[in-house]
């Protein structure tokens, strides 16, 4: 087993109206722990429907190019990454949003953004083959009935 690597993440959040403070996490940026010159890896989601679902408005191509910027940015190099959080702080009315660090432990960096991608952001896939029981069932079975009636 490898040896596991100490990171620290931060969540990415849309807040539309940052007074009601419901919000949506939209991203993962992921660096090191404890290396300032360590790089930083960000990922936003490809599946904008839960962002659609509380924003109609939203402006979903301002929000992937976003991504684009502060990635971006972090290439860069810069040595501290605070000025990207000042960015986002700074930027956007506090409609993008970013938690506090939260630690982790990584194998490896890429695997670690994917998994926390799929833990925090990404909606919840759900079978489509589910079968239904109890109200559901009798529901459905009495619809069809009245389909062919």
């Amino acid at each position: 087993m490898s040896e596991r690597v100490p990171c620290e993440f931060f969540l990415i959040r849309y807040v539309p109206d940052p007074v009601k403070g419901e919000f949506t996490n939209i991203g993962v940026l992921l660096r090191e722990a404890g290396h300032p010159g360590a790089p930083s890896h960000i990922r936003f989601t490809r599946d904008w429907t839960r962002v659609r679902c509380m924003d109609a408005d939203a402006d979903i191509g301002l929000l992937e190019a976003l991504e684009g910027e502060i990635d971006a940015r972090l290439r860069l190099g810069s040595a501290d990454n605070k000025p990207i959080v000042a960015v986002i702080e700074d930027t956007f009315s506090n409609s993008i949003q970013m938690t506090e660090a939260r630690a982790c432990l990584a194998e490896n960096i890429v695997t670690e953004l994917e998994l926390l991608m799929r833990m925090y952001v990404e909606p919840l896939k759900v079978k489509q083959d589910r079968k239904r029981t109890g109200r559901a069932a009798i529901a459905g079975a009495m619809r069809i009935q009245f389909e062919r009636a």
